[in-house]
Parts: structure tokens; sequence; C-alpha cells
């Protein structure tokens, strides 16, 4: 007989926190002309909005994760979002987790109305964007489509390792697997499954190198160092203990891996664009987004001077636009072209664009593509700057 396995043990109770309610959240989309109903499912982690009246605008986060994924991210969030007091809202995309399969051409389309029947769900009036990797095209999206539900006296939105177009990254790996026919990526859901619950080596659609399958995790594939550093700094100032925030990340890999995630089939698609310029929705070229979105920002702007005038006021700083991008100091996916690529789209030709948004950006030692979403240095950051947009409104 297999003796019961101790309650308070470090695998124990990462098991219990992974199995919580607001990690496994769903609600249906509405059909549409062009779908049927959806189920969507999500994860609602950090601060718990109350009831009273004066907690209708609390500060909230919606985080886009990247290409592998899925609300199950929300792990690294909880403990330090709770404290901070932000509350953090991660969806599941099409085909990822049981959040229904789309085609390839609607992945944007369902998202900007995913995102806006969730949080009209949950009576959320306002929420700060954030993305890593190929959560990026979601974002752009979202702003673009859905800027009126960012808050409308200190906008935030953040890119951590935003996803480049192997065009401008010109990394080679990523220009070859460009090369691989579409017929690759096919069942590219179940060869990862394979690998990663068998624990081998394997090949992202990157074409980075993966030594072990929990490398595929943010914050798992991190050299000891960090990834320890990290570990006690969470365990010293938000309680998590290090021993359980391992577990944690070891038991997540077989509880994703163990629901469909056909969705990243089409992501591979997306990312290498073996697609059309459908699926990128808005932002297919970054450079020729963030010209049309500034076009948009600059209308705002005389709206908003035009209500300010006649109401008597004058703030300049109110209403505009910040936009942080993090960037790992190695990263193997998107290089160092690519990231000069995207601070040059967003600065614009001598800074441009610097009277309709506040961009800055950050390198963050010791952090890679993966591993910089977890790094606790990057979340506070976010964080802090979600929670002071809602306050200073």
């Amino acid at each position: 007989m297999v003796a019961a396995e101790d309650p308070q043990s470090a695998r124990s109770q990462a098991l219990a926190f992974i199995s919580q309610n607001q990690i496994h959240k769903r609600f249906k989309l509405p059909a549409t002309a062009d779908h049927g109903e959806l189920s969507v499912t999500y994860a609602d982690v950090g601060v718990t909005p109350g009831t009273d009246a004066s907690d209708v605008d609390t500060p909230t986060l919606l985080y886009i994760p990247g290409q592998f994924s899925t609300r199950y991210v929300s792990i690294y969030f909880h403990h330090i979002a709770a404290k901070i007091g932000v509350r953090v809202l991660v969806i599941d995309r099409p085909g990822m987790g049981d959040s229904t399969p789309v085609p390839i051409e609607q992945r944007v389309s369902v998202w900007i109305e995913t995102v806006r029947a969730l949080t009209s769900h949950l009576s959320i009036k306002h929420i700060a964007l954030a993305s890593h990797s190929a959560g990026t095209i979601y974002l752009f999206n979202t702003l673009f489509h859905c800027r009126e539900v960012l808050h409308p006296q200190r906008p935030y939105a953040a890119a951590v390792a935003p996803w480049i177009d192997p065009l401008h990254s010109r990394l080679p790996v990523m220009q070859l697997a460009q090369l691989l026919p579409k017929q690759a990526f096919s069942y590219w859901d179940k060869t990862s499954r394979f690998f990663v619950l068998n624990s081998a080596p394997m090949v992202v659609s990157s074409g980075a190198f993966l030594h072990k399958a929990r490398k595929l995790l943010p914050g798992s594939n991190n050299e000891p160092p960090f990834a320890d550093r990290n570990r006690r700094k969470i365990e010293e100032e938000y309680g998590l203990a290090a021993d359980v925030h391992a577990e944690i990340e070891k038991c997540s890999l077989p509880k994703i891996f163990g629901e469909p995630v056909v969705g990243v089939n089409s992501e591979t698609l997306i990312c290498l664009k073996k697609c059309s310029p459908e699926a990128w929705g808005k932002c297919w070229d970054y450079s020729k987004f963030v010209n049309e979105f500034a076009e948009r920002e600059r209308q705002r702007s005389l709206e908003r001077g035009e209500e300010q005038s006649q109401l008597g006021t004058s703030s300049e700083s109110k209403g505009k636009l910040k936009i942080q991008a993090y960037f790992a100091e190695s990263d193997l996916m998107i290089g160092k072209k690519g990231q000069t690529y995207f601070e040059e789209c967003w600065d614009g030709k001598d800074k441009e664009f610097q009277e309709l948004w506040d961009f800055d950006t950050a390198t963050v030692k010791d952090t890679n593509h993966e591993s910089i979403l977890s790094a606790v240095d990057v979340l506070e950051g976010i964080f802090q700057e979600v929670k002071a947009s809602f306050q200073q409104g």
C-alpha cells in the first residue's frame, strides 16, 4: 500500500495551490454571425475585489501570455500581486486549456471579443495591459481596438520580451524555422506534449534548444543562481516558501499539457508568419501599426484637450499612455537587433511620439526569453505601475 502523502509537504501544498478555483474559472462567449458559442477558461488571481462600491475600480491587469503559456502562468503572479494590491487576469486563448479552438484567422477577433465580454462579465471598468513574447500581437490589437478599457487618467501597458518578426530580429535559427513547411506544425501540440511529459530534450518553435522539458515554463529554465535568488526573494518578501515554489514549477507542466494545447499549432504559425496578415490583426508590420496607433492617440489627445478646456482644467500628464518594455539580457528568440527594432518603432524618428506616450525600456540582468517572465523585479515593476495608474486617477 502506498503511504498517503503528507498534506504539509511542499508537493501537497503546490498541488493544492495549483488546484485553487481562482486558477480555473470559465465563462461563455456568446455566438455571433462568425462563430458559435465559445468556452473560455481564465485565471483571476492576486487581490480579490470586495463587494463595496468603492472597490469597483480595483487595480486590474490583463496579462497576455506567450505561445506555450496558459492561465497557469498566473501561479507566478499571485503572491506578488496580492501583496501589492493588484488583480491579475490571464485568459487561455483559443485552443489552450478549455478555450474553444477557432480558425487561425479568427484568433485576434475572438480575442478582442473575449476581452470586452470578460471585463463586462466581471464588471471591470478599467484594466492595464501586459504581455510576454507572442502575447505582444494580442497586446497591440487590444490597445488598438479596446483603448477605452485602459484607465482614462493614467493608461498603462507593458511588453515583456516582446515577440519580433524574424525579418527584424535577423536570428538565423528563427529564419530557418520559417523555411519549414506549414505541415510540420500541424501536430506541434502532440509533439510538445510527448516530449514534455517524457522529460526529453526538444526544440520549441523558436528553434531554441531546451535541455529539459520544464524549460518551457518561465522561471524553470533559469540558471540555478538566478532561480535561487528569485525564489528566495519571493519567500522573504511575499511568503511563498522556496521549496513550495519549486514544486509549483515542477507540477505545472503535467497540468498544462494534461489539457488541450492545440492552439500552439496556430500560435507557432502566426509567430513565424506562415499565415495571412489577417491572423496578426492590426500589427503585421509593427512600424506601420505604431504610426496608425499614433494617429489615433493624437486624435484622443485633441479631444481630451478640448474637454479640459471646457472644464477649465489642464494636466498634460493625465490621460497620456505609458508604455514599458522589458528585455532579457540574453534572448535567443529576438536578439539585440529585435530589441533595437522594437525600441525604434515606439520611439519614432527623432522621438516623434513623445507627446503621445511615455515609452521606456529596461534590460533585465541574468534573464533569458523565458525566465524574465517570472523575474520578481519585473513583476514588481509592472504591478506597482498598475496600482499607481489607478490610484492617480
